[in-house]
């Protein structure tokens, strides 16, 4: 089964701004794109908790809270 609406971000994003959009959108993955809209890679809150844990654990708290 694919997601209609992919969630995105750009590659010049900072790892906060990326932090919170998957918050925001409750997702643990988000599709990268750079400048000129071209897909890039994919980026997971296990990438960025591999490097940075003290911060992901507001984000990862966000994302498991049912939306209402």
């Amino acid at each position: 089964v694919m997601t209609e609406d992919v969630g995105c971000c750009r590659d010049s994003d900072s790892v906060a701004d990326v932090m919170a959009q998957m918050g925001g959108e409750q997702v643990r993955r988000l599709a990268v794109l750079d400048a000129n809209n071209e897909f890039v890679g994919i980026v997971a809150l296990g990438d960025i908790a591999t490097r940075q844990s003290a911060h992901t654990d507001a984000t990862l708290r966000e994302i498991s809270t049912p939306s209402h």
